[in-house]
């Protein structure tokens, strides 16, 4: 069986551009890109969904709070010499000898 080598379209002209197979889908992404780009995007959410998202700040803020003042405390602590008490010492091995995980203080 012979393959024929012919062109359908025919052969161009050396001053014809080149056919650009892609510019219209180009085309359609830049028009959506234009879209989206002045379209403001919003997002419209239940009064319910609402207060659990103000609920989840309110909770993070007050866990923030807590983290903020058990540092401080331990912080001072620190400072203080009072981290390695005797009584801590005793609690923690007691701890690892009944193989409780360690507790945060």
């Amino acid at each position: 069986m012979e393959v024929q080598n012919n062109n359908i379209q025919g052969r161009r002209a050396s001053s014809e551009p080149a056919i650009d197979l892609t510019r219209p889908n180009r085309e359609i992404v830049r028009k959506a890109v234009e879209e989206g780009q002045s379209k403001e995007d919003k997002l419209d959410i239940s009064p319910a969904a609402a207060e659990l998202a103000k609920q989840a700040q309110t909770d993070e803020l007050r866990a923030e709070a807590h983290r903020k003042a058990k540092v401080e405390e331990l912080r001072s602590a620190y400072f203080e010499s009072r981290l390695n008490s005797p009584e801590r010492i005793a609690k923690a091995a007691q701890a690892i000898l009944r193989g409780d995980k360690p507790e945060n203080e």
